[in-house]
């Protein structure tokens, strides 16, 4: 819907903005102790917002990478990059839990590792509402991804970049919608965040629900359970979806 100019049905909210700059800060936070640090002598320089384009073969349009920060160790001439993550609530919880970082992350990271000519990235967290803070360090060595030295079944690059020829060439048929990749949980007309239905919950994923045009996208399926649910649709994807090891198909 960006890239074909539509316009949003759900434009950012003034909370939405704060949560917007409240991550700015935290990533800011970082890049103050990365520059104590070099004071300090721990570190031997660092940059902020490290961009390159990576033009693909296959796809049209570059793959753009944006690396909040890179990290030149001392007495080493490989440099680090660093991913950071600002999370409140159950899902900051979570990583707190679990020890593991969101598949998500770790698609976007393996990325930089792919394409950024690193074989180490640091991916921290700061949870905003009670200060906890950790942080994994991602490898790649022949195309095998570890965190903290533990293997991750991570898919290949070549998924992704199917992906993305897919996008492209839904951009060139602007009268086609393209499948959803993701589910918005519908109940009696209205999107919601979540619903139980036969014991069973259906929630909406995130990608659905931060989404600025989830309203325009999704307004087939509200009209159409006025009564009644859209649970069918997370049946046939759950049928139909191989298993995944890393947690990256939820």
């Amino acid at each position: 819907y960006k890239w074909r100019g539509a316009e949003m049905s759900n434009p950012p909210t003034p909370g939405d903005v704060l949560k917007w700059r409240m991550g700015y800060a935290a990533e800011d936070l970082v890049g103050k102790a990365l520059e104590w640090a070099k004071q300090k002598g721990e570190i031997a320089d660092w940059q902020a917002q490290v961009r390159r384009e990576v033009q693909i073969e296959g796809l049209i349009h570059p793959v753009v990478i944006k690396l909040d920060y890179v990290v030149l160790p001392i007495g080493g001439d490989n440099t680090e990059g660093v991913e950071v993550k600002s999370m409140f609530g159950r899902g900051i919880v979570v990583i707190q839990k679990t020890q593991r970082p969101k598949p998500e992350h770790l698609t976007q990271c393996l990325f930089y590792l792919h394409f950024g000519g690193r074989t180490v990235h640091m991916l921290a967290y700061i949870g905003r509402d009670f200060g906890y803070r950790t942080e994994f360090r991602l490898e790649l060595h022949d195309g095998v991804l570890t965190v903290d030295g533990r293997v991750v079944d991570a898919r290949p690059i070549s998924d992704y970049v199917d992906r993305f020829k897919r996008i492209e060439w839904f951009l060139t048929r602007p009268d086609e919608e393209p499948p959803r990749d993701y589910l918005m949980a519908v109940k009696d007309g209205v999107m919601r965040d979540d619903f139980v239905l036969s014991k069973v919950a259906y929630k909406s994923v995130w990608q659905c629900r931060y989404c600025n045009w989830r309203s325009r996208c999704w307004s087939p399926m509200v009209k159409e359970n006025q009564t009644g649910t859209n649970a069918q649709m997370f049946i046939d994807r759950d049928s139909s979806r191989p298993a995944e090891t890393n947690g990256e198909g939820n």
